[in-house]
């Protein structure tokens, strides 16, 4: 059983070539293929300025599935006060459960005013953040883990474990700060192995980036490249499973059991 805790919505729009939006039933069908249990999922369109309708189409999308799904809300922090709005009326109105950040797509800083307003809005609706991590200059992996520091009361997902080039400056912030986890999704299975031998065991999830493409293929490869680096199996069923239960449960808001 596997909770992929990074997935997104491809739902047209900013991605002009794969503007057709799959169903609902479509995506559980993805699931049951995977054996997935449940996705963790943010709209792709949502990351440019019609964050409004892409997020509200995600809502509609899942809202009689959300047993399956957990919905992270996104707006891009380039548009300040009306993106925090935003995610504040996704969280409030729809029930979502999570907030999705890409600065390298979306704009911003993690020292701007708006960067600070996300992680106050997330701690108050006891909800995690997902960050893209691992592309300079402003997704490097240390700019994301510094808001671990900063803000600790937030839980702050490294959406990619420092994705090729900085694993291993994922692996000392995650060591260093209670509410930073790591999402191994992107890795190679060298890499894999490292985090898994070096990281806490209890910070790692998986993730398989689902939906920033076309087809099934991004999936089969994430899970593989981690049975492949990891060969613990206490631990590979952490990283699939028990972590992102766990994860929600911290927050008080009961596991991710489908």
């Amino acid at each position: 059983m596997i909770i992929d805790t990074h997935t997104h919505l491809l739902d047209g729009g900013w991605l002009s070539a794969y503007e057709k939006c799959p169903t609902a039933e479509q995506l559980i069908e993805a699931q049951d293929r995977f054996g997935v249990c449940q996705m963790w999922m943010s709209s792709v369109g949502a990351l440019a300025e019609d964050f409004v309708h892409y997020n509200r189409q995600l809502h509609e999308l899942t809202k009689h599935h959300t047993k399956r799904f957990k919905r992270f809300a996104t707006a891009s922090p380039y548009y300040g006060e009306k993106a925090v709005c935003e995610l504040r009326r996704c969280l409030t109105d729809y029930g979502f459960e999570g907030i999705k950040v890409h600065y390298w797509m979306q704009g911003g800083t993690v020292h701007d005013k708006t960067s600070a307003a996300i992680l106050e809005l997330a701690i108050e609706y006891s909800v995690p953040v997902l960050y893209h991590d691992g592309t300079p200059p402003t997704s490097d992996t240390l700019q994301i883990a510094y808001l671990a520091g900063a803000y600790p009361q937030a839980k702050i997902i490294l959406g990619h474990s420092g994705m090729l080039d900085s694993y291993r400056a994922a692996i000392k912030a995650c060591n260093a700060h209670d509410n930073l986890y790591l999402c191994i999704s992107a890795s190679p299975p060298g890499d894999i192995a490292e985090i898994c031998a070096m990281a806490r065991a209890d910070r790692l999830l998986f993730g398989s980036d689902y939906g920033a493409g076309p087809t099934d293929d991004i999936f089969f490869n994430r899970r593989d490249a981690i049975t492949c680096g990891c060969t613990d199996a206490k631990l590979q069923k952490a990283i699939f499973y028990t972590n992102a239960m766990d994860l929600y449960q911290s927050l008080g808001r009961g596991g991710s059991e489908v």
